[in-house]
């Protein structure tokens, strides 16, 4: 097939969730099919943008990235009534390359990465359109106008809560990431439909050794409030409790632009941005995820555990990849029982042993792309 593909971010580097989805898609369709990718750049500089062309042209057969509107563009929302996401992500360009490559090129259809660019799919026609909504943002948005009580959130919330249910009345097909998701949105139907996210087994191999110690990893991406907040919160409030037991252990942050709240704190080290996380990880004991963002899939979480890293998570991460508790990670939200689950894998390396095997077999179960983008490459059929 022909296919023309949309995405609010370039897929490259996969260097956070959002990418590591979006290239793991791009990639497996480029494999069988001819893509023509158009998205934002992250800041317009000219030498990133040609450093992601480099990487995606061999995959695609026409490729077209544009600079990403400035935020100030959100402001635009107060006279539009369209929610602040959607309208930083609002470009003439994009949709007139998207319409003009449609008419060129004629695709067998048209599909685009994150309900941002649904309104440009929207402006297609002939072909099926297919959107990965990737998670319910509307719900995102909810939970964080409880948490922050700020009006605006709210307002976002209920915008965005419109798009979605257009989405789901005037494209052909809307994808989330897991049956959670699906039944925020209303439950899988003959348009909503789950597409696991997937994980590069190959890449992200078990380690062949647990390198013992009290090294405990994190990683994500620290300009993301959910991230910063939550790594944050576990290094004051977590790391302490377990200090006072093993004096020796170090939390090891690994993400580009880290909080300033973590600069100094006892037992932190921030690696910042790397370029392959694989050696920094496989050197700690065990990962952790205290993400208190309850909505959405961690990718975070399934690229620890199919490095074989025994995983400790809060709650609404461990929803999110449908892991279970004692048997793909351990689950803990409070401050003392997640310190308490950690020192308990710290301290016991059998128990390490076996998390790690049945964390590396929830991955290769739940996180194959070949079997999960099977679903999606049906739905863009025409």
């Amino acid at each position: 097939m022909k296919l023309l593909f949309l995405a609010h971010r370039s897929p490259w580097p996969p260097d956070k969730g959002d990418r590591l989805r979006s290239h793991g898609i791009l990639r497996w369709l480029a494999r069988r099919h001819e893509v023509f990718l158009g998205a934002f750049g992250d800041n317009g500089d000219s030498k990133e943008a040609q450093a992601v062309e480099d990487h995606l042209r061999p995959l695609c057969a026409d490729i077209h990235i544009v600079p990403r509107p400035p935020l100030a563009r959100g402001l635009l929302a107060a006279v539009t009534g369209r929610p602040i996401s959607f309208e930083i992500m609002s470009s003439r360009r994009l949709t007139d390359w998207a319409k003009e490559t449609a008419r060129r090129v004629r695709p067998d259809a048209a599909f685009a990465y994150s309900g941002q660019m649904a309104p440009p799919l929207m402006q297609l026609s002939g072909m099926p359109r297919v959107v990965d909504l990737v998670d319910v943002d509307s719900a995102k948005w909810r939970a964080r106008f409880e948490r922050s009580h700020n009006p605006i959130h709210l307002i976002e919330s209920r915008r965005v809560r419109k798009f979605e249910e257009r989405c789901m009345r005037e494209l052909d097909a809307v994808t989330l990431t897991s049956r959670r998701e699906a039944e925020i949105l209303g439950g899988e139907n003959g348009v909503v439909h789950v597409v696991r996210t997937g994980v590069d087994l190959d890449y992200f191999q078990k380690r062949a050794v647990d390198p013992g110690g009290a090294r405990i990893a994190f990683v994500g991406a620290l300009d993301y409030a959910p991230n910063a907040e939550g790594i944050v919160w576990f290094a004051r409030e977590v790391l302490p409790r377990i200090r006072a037991e093993r004096p020796g252990a170090e939390l090891v942050v690994i993400g580009r632009k880290p909080p300033a709240a973590l600069t100094g704190l006892t037992g932190v080290h921030v690696t910042g941005w790397v370029d392959d996380i694989r050696p920094v990880m496989q050197g700690c004991a065990i990962a952790v995820v205290p993400i208190n963002e309850s909505n959405g899939v961690q990718t975070k979480a399934l690229v620890g555990m199919a490095l074989g890293l025994p995983t400790v998570m809060t709650s609404g991460a461990a929803e999110g990849v449908e892991a279970q508790d004692g048997r793909d990670a351990l689950v803990a939200d409070d401050p003392l029982d997640f310190a308490s689950a950690v020192l308990r894998l710290l301290d016991n390396r059998d128990e390490r042993e076996r998390l790690s095997s049945t964390a590396r077999s929830f991955v290769e179960s739940h996180c194959d792309w070949e079997r999960n983008l099977t679903v999606l490459e049906r739905l863009l059929a025409p």
